[in-house]
C-alpha cells in the first residue's frame, strides 16, 4: 500500500538523493532560468527509484504564498510520478496542481485524478490492484551496482560522455532524459522561471553551461 512518511532533516543545498524516496528542497539556487524541478532516477520497466524535487527561491521568494505552494506541489507530484493534465494556460483551471495555469491560488493540491493515477501506480489499500510490481521495484531500488543519480544543474554531467536528450520544450517547461546505462535512465523535467527562458541558455549564466552537453 502507499504510505508516505516525511522526515525533516538537516537542510542540503545540493538536495541529494536518497534512493527509495523522493527528496523535496527548496534554496536560493540563483539565476539559473528555473523555479522548480524535478528530477527522478527511472528504470527501463518504469520504476522510479529515487527522486528529487527542488525549488528556486531565487525566484519564488518574492511570490505569492498560492504560487510557493503550487510549485511544490507540482514539482513533488512529478516526484511522485504525476504527469501534467493540461498545458494550456489559457483554458479554463482544472483545480489541480498538475495543471498549468495563469492563477494558481486556485490550484493548490492534487485532484481526484491525481488521486487515481497514484492508486493504479501504488494502490491505498493492502491487496489493491498495482500497475508496479512491488518485488521487482525493491530489486531497482536497492541494487549495489545501480548507476549514480546525475543532476542535469550538476556539473558532473561534463565529466562524462553521455549527453541530456531535449524531449520536450515550450515556452514554460522542459523535459530532458540522460541515459545511465544499465536499464537506468534521468529524467529531468524543469519549470521555467518565464516564458521567454530556456534552460539551455539561462543555466549558462550559472557554472553549469549546458550548451557543451544537451544535444
Amino acid at each position: 500500500s502507499l504510505q508516505l512518511t516525511t522526515i525533516v532533516i538537516a537542510a542540503d543545498s545540493a538536495c541529494s538523493s536518497i534512493s527509495g524516496a523522493v527528496k523535496v528542497c527548496n534554496g536560493n539556487y540563483g539565476d539559473t532560468g528555473w523555479k522548480g524541478i524535478n528530477e527522478a532516477m527511472v528504470t527501463s520497466s518504469g520504476f522510479i527509484t529515487e527522486s528529487t524535487a527542488k525549488m528556486n527561491d531565487y525566484y519564488l521568494q518574492g511570490s505569492t504564498a498560492g504560487e510557493k505552494q503550487y510549485t511544490m506541489c507540482h514539482e513533488t507530484g512529478h516526484a511522485w510520478g504525476l504527469n501534467h493534465q493540461d498545458e494550456d494556460f489559457y483554458n479554463k483551471d482544472l483545480g489541480t496542481c498538475m495543471d498549468y495555469v495563469m492563477d494558481p491560488q486556485n490550484n493548490q493540491n492534487p485532484d481526484l485524478v491525481d488521486f487515481d493515477i497514484l492508486y493504479k501506480l501504488y494502490g491505498y489499500i493492502p491487496n489493491a490492484t498495482r500497475t508496479r510490481d512491488l518485488e521487482e521495484e525493491e530489486e531497482h531500488i536497492w541494487n549495489p551496482s545501480k548507476p549514480q543519480f546525475t543532476s542535469i544543474t550538476d556539473s558532473i554531467t561534463k565529466t562524462n560522455n553521455r549527453k541530456w536528450r531535449l524531449l520536450k520544450r515550450t515556452s514554460r517547461h522542459e523535459i530532458h532524459e540522460l541515459d545511465l546505462g544499465s536499464g537506468y535512465r534521468m529524467i529531468s523535467r524543469v519549470m521555467l522561471a518565464d516564458p521567454t527562458a530556456t534552460t539551455n541558455n539561462n543555466l549558462r549564466k550559472s557554472s553549469f553551461p549546458l550548451d557543451d552537453f544537451i544535444e
